[in-house]
């Protein structure tokens, strides 16, 4: 990982067959835990990929940001073992 220098969004690549898209499963985990976030598939054109997430880390707290994190990474290791 690398640390961001500044900005307001996160890229994250899924692992290999984790389909992030807005009707996935894992989608609707997070929203369950939650925690929204963007499908990379809403921010591409055509051949959007299906494993990419766009995280914003700009209108949280640092206690905030904390738990939203805590929460969307329990989903996923629920998805990826």
């Amino acid at each position: 990982w690398e640390q961001p220098a500044g900005g307001l969004y996160l890229w994250l690549t899924a692992p290999a067959g984790l389909d992030t898209r807005l009707d996935s499963e894992f989608c609707h985990a997070c929203v369950e835990a939650g925690v929204l976030y963007v499908p990379g598939e809403l921010c591409f054109g055509d051949d959007a990929p299906t494993d990419t997430i766009r995280l914003s880390f700009g209108v949280l707290g640092a206690s905030q940001l904390q738990e939203a994190a805590r929460r969307f990474a329990s989903v996923a290791r629920e998805y990826t073992g």
